[in-house]
């Protein structure tokens, strides 16, 4: 649980940067060679627009496994009666 739980964590932490430097190397390699980018802004939209649905679906990914391993931990309560 705990790894799954550290990984997850990762995953959500490197996930935005991968999402983005797909779009951002474009525009870096455009740069270096003189490409004119006017119709490309729909990459950066993109980009930023899926990265937090990303994240929560990653999260979500996380909390159904988590409950489906049947890890789950009951707590019992006894009253001593005097």
């Amino acid at each position: 649980m705990q790894r799954r739980f550290f990984v997850t964590q990762v995953a959500q932490v490197l996930l935005p940067l991968v999402i983005l430097t797909f779009p951002s190397g474009i525009v870096v390699g455009a740069a270096f060679m003189g490409v004119d980018l006017a119709n490309f802004s729909f990459l950066f939209v993109y980009a930023f627009w899926i990265s937090p649905s990303a994240q929560a679906l990653l999260l979500l990914g996380f909390v159904m496994k988590s409950s489906r391993s049947g890890s789950q931990t009951t707590t019992r309560v006894f009253f001593h009666q005097p």
